[in-house]
């Protein structure tokens, strides 16, 4: 039999239904479009609109309309994405689907499909993470269906839309990309019929949905321990195979009950209640629960894996009934009966926030203790000699010949007039770029430890905008024209270039930043320390590129200026006569399971994907393609926020080489002397910022603007300071892989040679040595001829 992955397995089976009974009509949020798990791709363009069906955002309503349909002959398959959802739909189905057939003396018949996704483990938090299938079961009238693997989810699934009645079709999220066989023609499998998934003799395993495959994975350690475990999977819980399972258990007189919901009023305390009922003179030990704490879904991911229960949990219950393991209760809350012997599951989330309070208090204490005064990090005079980090590969060697210092580098404290520097930059959910003047700032308090500008000290102003344009114009004016900064260092917004550029022409402001907005690299008067996404992204792209990708699917932010992103990218990869996707999401993201699922799938085996968000909304993506197993589908890269440690340890091992950043700075480990003076500025002046591209750009920004400042003589003025940045040439930092350099021209792009970075070990080390950005953009072709009028190499 040929194999296939579950989530396709539901896909066929409706579509076989679809194509067999026209009576047949799938509807929901999405579905014509796929639904959020693609489990309807395809549908509405092979059978139309009016069979499948786009609701509006209104549970109650899409089931409300799925049970009238069924009553007047369709058979109608509605999802309702996340069971966490179904809450809003209970009346519907409970009060009427139900109990229609009941209530109408058999008259009225509801054969109807609910399809909903539970389950933990996919960073979905407390209201999209749930199992809840328990309360359910409780409901008369209705069949409840969790299948563990393809084959199962494409059979019930034919046997539900037969059915005369209503069925709950519960599959979980962190199944949909298992693999298994499926036969080409999809065979019923019977509602209520339990299956025997491995055979043994000395305990039973009984295990829902996910469950399963934890289990045989805890059977094959107890084999190794010479235990023989029978696994059975009911399949169905509503009506419950529980002939099936007694059957087992008077073979084995042992029984493990494994749900992933949580144990207090779950699924597994029915059961136990059953078996005890049916073969309680077989069992030779008390019955053994595996469940969830009674506690939300963490968002966390280490509390949410060390609250989602597995194969170890499955492993200790079975030794419990075998009394080589301490016996079991499972968690329950303070109100849930007598005194109960504490779940390990309990103790281990017990432990781990309590290791994390008293991290968390020991870093607020020694804050509170290391003032500037008494702590002596070196930050204050020239940076320490190079250490040996220990990177795999070495960054790129330096271009300076002496050691760093903050400005004047003489650790006197600068007083007088300040001079006014500002900034702005974007911050809100899903896309902070607050960071950058962060770091800058750092720097610029180094520098007023340090001498200042010649005695004086540097006020920075640092403004946030939310992607208001009048808000934006609003700020330029009040730093111009009411703080009177002298000049704009550090600024990183979406839309500031946009808005302001002529602003800033007209007053004469020459802006040192970071460029995100097309307008800040092709406007005379903006010259960023990076390339921008745009440029990054399609660096990340060649790397792909070189590793021999089919096709690139590119995902971004779905926010202002990511048409100008796009077009770079597509350039470069169409340059090289390869298929090119581009998609958006939106920020902050909600459901990234469904964004990596739908990525995966776009790119195809053999295919690549870039991502261009910020590490937070990277690292969901990624973790959800890992839980789902798609990290090794296809190849994956990152435009450079993914450039931090940050990212690389919360990745794990498993990401080790498997990613590909594009790095528009270094390695945050590298030796240099640029960079042991930014990681002591950072660790001193801005201990809780990140480590990474965003505070390297701030830092560099503050540099080049401070060794400006130094350099004018004369009165300090928003003319002289605007002519000194226009006026950098050639600085050397060993920050970036060639000189930087603002001068007169029409565009700026002054960062266009690169490197790429991957995690190993938790860290960012280097993978490839710095490379030119591709100049089938035209963008990077028109400034390497302006480079070359100017006799930059």
């Amino acid at each position: 039999m040929p194999e296939t992955t579950y989530v396709k397995a539901v896909l066929r089976a409706l579509d076989e239904a679809m194509a067999a009974d026209e009576r047949v009509i799938v509807l929901g949020e999405d579905v014509a479009e796929g639904g959020p798990y693609t489990t309807t791709a395809g549908l509405a363009d092979r059978y139309g609109r009016d069979r499948v069906i786009n609701t509006p955002i209104s549970e109650g309503a899409i089931t409300g309309v799925a049970i009238g349909a069924a009553q007047s002959g369709l058979r109608p398959v509605l999802e309702i994405m996340f069971i966490d959802f179904i809450t809003l739909a209970l009346d519907q189905l409970a009060n009427q689907a139900a109990k229609a057939h009941l209530m109408s003396g058999g008259q009225l018949t509801v054969p109807m499909v609910l399809r909903t996704q539970g389950g933990a483990g996919q960073r979905g938090a407390a209201q999209h993470s749930q199992s809840l299938e328990a309360w359910l079961t409780h409901v008369p009238g209705l069949k409840v269906v969790m299948p563990a693997d393809p084959a199962d989810a494409a059979g019930l699934m034919a046997s539900a839309i037969a059915d005369p009645g209503p069925v709950v079709f519960v599959e979980h999220k962190g199944l949909y990309f298992q693999r298994g066989e499926v036969p080409e023609v999809i065979e019923p499998v019977p509602i209520g019929k339990a299956r025997i998934v491995r055979e043994g003799r000395d305990v039973t395993i009984v295990a829902l949905s996910r469950m399963v495959g934890e289990a045989l994975k805890a059977a094959d350690r107890l084999a190794a321990e010479g235990i023989e475990a029978e696994v059975i999977d009911p399949r169905t819980l509503v009506p419950l195979d529980l002939e099936a399972i007694v059957e087992s258990v008077q073979r084995t007189n042992r029984l493990v009950i494994a749900h992933e919901a949580v144990a207090h009023g779950g699924v597994g305390g029915e059961i136990a209640a059953a078996v005890q009922a049916a073969a309680f003179d077989h069992l030779d030990a008390p019955i053994e629960r595996v469940g969830a704490p009674f506690a939300p879904v963490p968002l966390s991911p280490p509390l949410e894996d060390l609250y989602v229960p597995g194969r170890d949990e499955i492993h200790e219950a079975a030794l419990a009934t075998l009394g080589r393991a301490e016996p079991r209760r499972s968690a329950t809350h303070d109100g849930g009966g007598g005194a109960m012997r504490m779940d390990p599951g309990w103790r281990r989330l017990r432990a781990l926030l309590a290791v994390m309070l008293a991290a968390v208090l020991a870093f607020a204490f020694a804050a509170c203790g290391d003032d500037d005064e008494g702590s002596d990090t070196g930050a204050s005079t020239a940076a320490a000699a190079p250490a040996d980090t220990g990177a795999s590969t070495a960054a790129a060697e330096s271009t300076t010949t002496e050691a760093s210092k903050c400005g004047l580098g003489n650790g006197e404290k600068a007083t007088g007039e300040p001079i006014k520097l500002g900034s702005i930059n974007t911050k809100q959910p899903g896309t902070d770029f607050s960071e950058v003047a962060l770091a800058a700032e750092a720097y610029f308090k180094c520098v007023n430890d340090n001498g200042g500008i010649n005695g004086r000290p540097i006020e920075y102003i640092i403004e946030t905008e939310q992607t208001d344009p009048g808000q934006v114009a609003s700020l330029a004016k009040k730093l111009v024209e009411t703080e009177k900064v002298v000049g704009i260092v550090g600024s990183t917004s979406l839309i500031d270039c946009a808005v302001n550029h002529q602003y800033y022409e007209k007053q004469g402001y020459y802006v040192i930043g970071s460029g995100i907005a097309p307008e800040c690299y092709t406007t005379p008067n903006h010259a960023p320390v990076n390339m921008g996404p745009r440029h990054s992204s399609a660096g990340a792209a060649q790397e792909l590129m070189k590793q021999g990708v089919k096709k690139i699917v590119f995902d971004q932010s779905n926010v202002p200026g990511t048409e100008y992103i796009d077009e770079g990218v597509r350039l470069t990869v169409e340059a090289e006569g390869i298929p090119y996707e581009s998609l958006k999401d939106n920020v902050p993201i909600q459901d990234a399971n469904s964004v990596a699922l739908k990525l995966v799938q776009a790119a195809g085996d053999g295919g690549g994907v870039v991502l261009n968000f910020t590490p937070p909304e990277a690292l969901k993506i990624l973790q959800a393609a890992e839980q789902q197993g798609l990290a090794e589908r296809v190849k994956w890269a990152c435009s450079t926020p993914c450039n931090t440690d940050f990212l690389a340890e919360a990745l794990g091992s498993s990401w080790d080489e498997q990613l590909f950043v594009n790095a528009e700075l270094n390695l945050i480990d590298a030796d240099g002397p640029d960079m042991q003076l930014y990681r002591e500025v950072m660790e001193k002046y801005a201990p809780d910022v990140p480590l990474g591209s965003f505070s390297q750009m701030g830092f560099l920004e503050a540099r080049i603007a401070t060794e400006a400042l130094i350099g004018i003589e004369g009165e300090i003025t928003p003319r002289t300071v605007n002519a000194a940045f226009v006026d950098v040439a050639n600085f050397e930092t060993d920050i970036l892989c060639k000189p930087w350099y603002y001068g007169d021209a029409p565009l700026h792009i002054p960062n266009n040679v690169d490197r790429t970075v991957t995690p190993k070990d938790g860290k960012m080390v280097q993978y490839t040595d710095c490379f030119d950005i591709s100049d089938a953009d035209p963008y990077i072709k028109d400034v390497r001829k302006i480079e070359a009028d100017m006799g930059i190499e």
